[in-house]
């Protein structure tokens, strides 16, 4: 398929999400998925948007996105996105990443899926915790969505990671915007979803362990957000800080 028909398509399916049931009826859903492989020839942003808006609008059940592979697809490309820096990539494998995990919790909170597509993405957890650092606010933004949706769902099987000293150290970067220049500052949407990732994994594991200066890195950041920060945000902050200091004997 030409270039440019991707992108026609993906545009009309932006603005009018009810031809998707038309485009379903052609049999073109299963083929847009696949083109998502780091081998195929239309694997572009505008496949990818393609992609999100089928999801996105509904009708695309856990059981055939599994059949088609599709969390298994996204994940490979974001990770080669993240490790080659492909930058156009990002933001739309990552809302697509969101798109996938939304749909699948809600049918978990449901009752008709058991979450097999959504345990996929487990593994990516370090690559949304990197990407909360981006210094592209909408790409921060996503990671951290897609951070805080997957811990929300999976606190046991993600607090040890998050409350680590490796991910305590990066998300207290995040928090903090040290990855960007001048008087820019972090996107508050980011804080607010990452203040919602630690908050998930302290009520999950409360006994974080022994003192690290990555930890007291995380609650310096909180701190800092609780005493500047703004609305929502330092809410957020100050009952983590808490939370943090209790979990910790600090």
């Amino acid at each position: 398929m030409p270039l440019y028909a991707l992108k026609l398509l993906g545009g009309v399916l932006e603005v009018n999400s009810g031809f998707v049931g038309q485009v379903r009826a052609l049999g073109l859903a299963p083929l847009f998925f696949d083109y998502l492989s780091l081998e195929h020839a239309n694997n572009n942003v505008h496949n990818i948007r393609l992609c999100r808006a089928l999801v996105m609008a509904g009708g695309m059940g856990a059981a055939q996105l599994q059949a088609l592979g599709a969390a298994d697809k996204v994940c490979a490309v974001l990770q080669y996105a993240h490790h080659n820096n492909v930058e156009p990539f990002l933001e739309p494998v990552l809302d697509l990443c969101g798109a996938i995990m939304a749909g699948d919790a809600r049918e978990v909170a449901g009752g008709s899926s058991q979450g097999e597509v959504l345990a996929v993405f487990l593994q990516q957890l370090p690559v949304f915790m990197d990407l909360c650092s981006h210094p592209e606010a909408p790409v921060a933004v996503a990671a951290s969505q897609c951070l805080a949706e997957l811990v929300s769902l999976y606190p046991q099987e993600t607090a040890g990671w998050v409350l680590s000293n490796d991910g305590a150290a990066i998300l207290a970067a995040a928090l903090r915007g040290l990855h960007l220049e001048g008087d820019a500052a972090p996107p508050p949407r980011m804080q607010q979803h990452v203040l919602a990732a630690v908050n998930a994994a302290l009520a999950a594991d409360p006994s974080v362990g022994t003192s690290s200066a990555e930890l007291d890195q995380l609650l310096t950041a909180l701190r800092e957000l609780e005493a500047s920060g703004e609305g929502v945000v330092r809410d957020a902050a100050a009952v983590v800080a808490d939370l943090l200091a209790n979990a910790a004997g600090r």
